[in-house]
C-alpha cells in the first residue's frame, strides 16, 4: 500500500486529482462567488472540512500559509476578438513573489498565463511581466525555466507547481544569501561546464577504448604473422627432414644391394601403392627392394621392403614394410578356372588395401606373376605387401588359449574390444 500511495503523491498526479476532484466531487464549491475566495483561510478550511470531509489540522494551515506566499495575486485577464467577442479559453496573471519574507515587498513577477483549448495536453502561452527587483537576464533565464518545465508537465495540471517553481527562482536570485552562493545563471553555467567536461570524458574513454581495441588488433595481427612464420620454419624443417629420409632409404637400399653383391631384388607392381588410399598424393610409389626377412612363416618367403620411388612422404628405416610370397603350385590353379580363382582372390586383396586402422595390418597391395609352364616347378607366385611383420611373433589368439587354458575376463573384454574396434 505505501509503494502505490508513493506512486500517486507527486506533484504531476496529486495537484490534477485535487482539481479534479473539486470539479467532480464537490461541484457546489466549483465558480461558486461565494465559496473558496482569494485568500480567504476560513472558505478554505470550510472546503476541507465539508467539501473533501476530512479534519483540519495545523499542517494544513502551513500548506495554506506556503501556497499564498508563493501566489500572492491572481488576476483574470479579458481579451476580446476584432469583433468584440471574448475568448473562450481562460486567460489570467498570477503575480509571484519570494519566499523570503525580507523580499516580499520588494521583488515580484507576474506569471502570464493562456490556457489552449487542449489543456493540459498542450502547454499554455507563457510570459512574464511586471517585473519588480528583477534584471533583464533574470526575468529572461525565469521565463526560459518556465517554459521548460512546462514542456516537461505536459498532459498534467501545471500553473500551480509553475507557480511554485517561479517563486523558488525568485527567492533562489535575490535572497540575503545571494552574495555568498553562485547565482542561477551561474549554476547553470557550471552545470553545462560539467555535461561538457562528462561529454569530454567520454570521448576520451571512448578514444581509449579505440586505442585499446586497434592494439589488441594489431597483436592479433603479429600473432597470426609469427604463426605463419613458424609454419613456414617448420614446413622448411619438415621438408629436409623428408630428404634426410629419402637418403636413408637410398642408404638402406644401397647397404641391401652390398650385401647381395650381385645385385638387389626389386619387385614391381602393377599398380602405384598408396600409403593412404583417402590421400592419393600423401605417400606412393610402384617399386620395392626385398631383403629377407628375420620373419619365419612356414607357409610363405617374408621379405623386409623398402619403397625405391617412394613421392609425396618420406618413411623412416623402422617403418619398413613387409612382402609375403606364397608360391601356388598344384597345376590346378594354371588352368583357366583355377586363374580365375587366384584372381578373385587378388581382387579381394586389393579392396581390403583400401582399409586402415590402427588394430590391423594394413594391406597396401599385391602383384601375381605366373612361373613358366615348361619349367621344372611351374605354379604362380603371389606378392602380398603389408606392414611390417618383424615385431610381430606370429601367435594368435588360439595360441594364448592353448597357453594359458583361459583368459580372464577383463583381459577377454580388452581382446574383445579391439577385435571390434578393427572390425
Amino acid at each position: 500500500k505505501t509503494s502505490i500511495l508513493a506512486l500517486v503523491l507527486t506533484n504531476n498526479i496529486s495537484f490534477s486529482s485535487a482539481f479534479w476532484f473539486l470539479v467532480t466531487q464537490a461541484p457546489t464549491y466549483h465558480n461558486n462567488n461565494a465559496k473558496l475566495r482569494d485568500g480567504n483561510l476560513a472558505d478554505f478550511q470550510d472546503y476541507v472540512t465539508n467539501g473533501i470531509g476530512t479534519t483540519w489540522t495545523a499542517a494544513r494551515g502551513d500548506y495554506w500559509t506556503a501556497a499564498n506566499k508563493a501566489i500572492d495575486d491572481y488576476r483574470d485577464v479579458e481579451t476580446k476578438t476584432a469583433w468584440n467577442v471574448r475568448q473562450d479559453t481562460p486567460e489570467f496573471v498570477i503575480t509571484v513573489r519570494p519566499t523570503d519574507e525580507d523580499l516580499r515587498d520588494h521583488v515580484s513577477v507576474g506569471l502570464h498565463v493562456r490556457l489552449t483549448k487542449t489543456y493540459p495536453r498542450t502547454v499554455p502561452q507563457i510570459s512574464l511581466e511586471r517585473k519588480v527587483g528583477l534584471s533583464d537576464a533574470q526575468v529572461a533565464g525565469a521565463l526560459a525555466m518556465v517554459k521548460r518545465e512546462a514542456s516537461a508537465l505536459a498532459g498534467s495540471e501545471m500553473v500551480y507547481e509553475l507557480a511554485i517553481l517561479l517563486g523558488e527562482y525568485v527567492t533562489a536570485n535575490n535572497s540575503a544569501a545571494q552574495a555568498a552562493r553562485p547565482s542561477f545563471h551561474q549554476q547553470m553555467v557550471e552545470r553545462e561546464k560539467a555535461g561538457r567536461r562528462a561529454d569530454l570524458e567520454r570521448e576520451a574513454a571512448i578514444r581509449r577504448r579505440r586505442q585499446l581495441a586497434d592494439a589488441a588488433e594489431q597483436e592479433d595481427l603479429q600473432r597470426l604473422i609469427q604463426e605463419e612464420l613458424e609454419k613456414k620454419q617448420q614446413q622448411v624443417l619438415s621438408d629436409r627432414q623428408r630428404q634426410k629420409n629419402l637418403s636413408d632409404i637410398a642408404d638402406a637400399v644401397h647397404s641391401v644391394a652390398g650385401r647381395w653383391a650381385e645385385g638387389i631384388q626389386l619387385l614391381k607392381f602393377n599398380s602405384t601403392i598408396y600409403l593412404d588410399p583417402l590421400m592419393v598424393r600423401n605417400g606412393r610409389f610402384t617399386t620395392v627392394a626385398l631383403e629377407e626377412s628375420a620373419v619365419v612363416d612356414p607357409l610363405c618367403s617374408v621379405y623386409d621392403a623398402y619403397p625405391t620411388d617412394l613421392a609425396g612422404a618420406s618413411i623412416h628405416l623402422s617403418d619398413r614394410f613387409t612382402v609375403q610370397c606364397f608360391v601356388v603350385t598344384s597345376l590346378h590353379y594354371l588352368t583357366d578356372q583355377g586363374r580365375r580363382q587366384l584372381e578373385r582372390v587378388r581382387s579381394r586383396i586389393s579392396d581390403l588395401s583400401q582399409i586402415r586402422h590402427q588394430n590391423l595390418v594394413s594391406i597396401y597391395g599385391c602383384h601375381m606373376e605366373v612361373l613358366e609352364e615348361r619349367t621344372q616347378n611351374p605354379g604362380i607366385r603371389l606378392w602380398v605387401l603389408s606392414d611390417t611383420l618383424s615385431t610381430h611373433d606370429g601367435s594368435t589368439l588360439e595360441d594364448v588359449l592353448d597357453s594359458c587354458g583361459a583368459i580372464a575376463l577383463p583381459q577377454a573384454r580388452n581382446y574383445l574390444r579391439q577385435i571390434l574396434l578393427s572390425l
